[in-house]
């Protein structure tokens, strides 16, 4: 079965994409929003997990044993 999406993208335009291209578009930073059952949902890139841009600072999820 093929899920098609329709969306919107940053420059306004509004398109039916499958879901692997939305995946692409996504990662690419080119959809502006998705329609879901509510209407639609805006997309804001700083706001995806695993999205965002590669961390440079020091690791801060260090893993610290406990005593038990």
């Amino acid at each position: 079965m093929i899920i098609n999406l329709k969306i919107i993208y940053t420059d306004g335009i509004e398109d039916t994409v499958s879901a692997s291209q939305f995946v692409d578009l996504l990662r690419a930073g080119k959809i502006g929003a998705i329609q879901c059952g509510e209407g639609w949902l805006e997309i804001r890139r700083n706001q995806i997990v695993g999205v965002t841009e590669e961390y440079e600072g020091p690791e801060r999820r260090e893993i610290k044993p406990v005593k038990i």
